[in-house]
C-alpha cells in the first residue's frame, strides 16, 4: 500500500512517455503489480475500487483519514467508487440516447418541411380542400413526400399526386 502511495506521488510529475520509458527500462514487470495489489487487498477483504478511491482522495485530495474511514463506514465511499467506475458507460449510454434523440427530431423536421413544401406547390398549381390538407399533414414517410413532390412537377391532376401518397411504399 505504501509503495502505491509513493509510487503515485512520485510519478505525478513525470511526462508519460518518461514514465513509459522508465517502466519498459526495470527490472520490473510492472504488468503484474497491479493485479497481485488488488488480489492482496481483496485477501485482505478490501474492495480494490473503494482503496483507489481512498487513495486517490488521501493522496490528491488531501483529505483526512478520519473522515475518510467514516465516508466508508457509512457507504459513501463504496457507492462513490461505484458511480465512477460506471461513469464512462453512463455517459456511452446517455450520448447514444441523445443521438436517438436528435435523430428522430432531424426526421420530424424534415418530415414536416417536405409536408410544407408539398402544400406549397400543390396549392400554388391546384385548390386544395382541408381534407387534402389534413391528408397531406398525416403523411410520415419521407420516401412518399419525396416522390409526390417530385410528381408536383409533372402531375396534371392534384389526384395522381395524391394517389403516390397512397401509394405503398416498397
Amino acid at each position: 500500500m505504501t509503495f502505491l502511495l509513493t509510487y503515485i506521488t512520485v510519478t505525478q510529475e513525470i511526462p508519460i512517455p518518461q514514465l513509459q520509458k522508465m517502466i519498459d527500462e526495470s527490472q520490473s514487470e510492472g504488468e503484474k503489480v497491479m493485479p497481485t495489489l488488488a488480489q492482496q487487498l481483496i485477501a485482505e477483504g478490501k474492495d480494490p475500487a473503494v482503496e483507489a478511491l481512498r487513495m486517490y482522495l488521501t493522496v490528491i485530495k488531501r483529505i483526512p483519514a478520519p473522515l475518510l474511514d467514516k465516508m466508508e463506514a457509512e457507504g459513501i465511499l463504496k457507492e462513490e467508487a461505484m458511480r465512477i467506475l460506471t461513469l464512462p458507460w453512463k455517459k456511452e449510454g446517455e450520448q447514444q440516447k441523445m443521438q436517438r434523440i436528435l435523430q428522430h427530431g432531424m426526421q420530424q423536421g424534415m418530415q414536416q418541411g417536405m409536408q410544407q413544401a408539398l402544400l406549397m406547390q400543390l396549392s400554388t398549381r391546384f385548390q386544395l380542400t382541408e381534407d387534402e390538407k389534413q391528408f397531406i399533414g398525416k403523411i410520415a414517410e419521407l420516401e412518399k413526400l419525396t416522390t409526390a413532390l417530385k410528381l408536383v412537377v409533372t402531375a396534371q391532376t392534384k389526384e395522381e399526386v395524391l394517389q403516390s401518397l397512397q401509394a405503398v411504399v416498397h
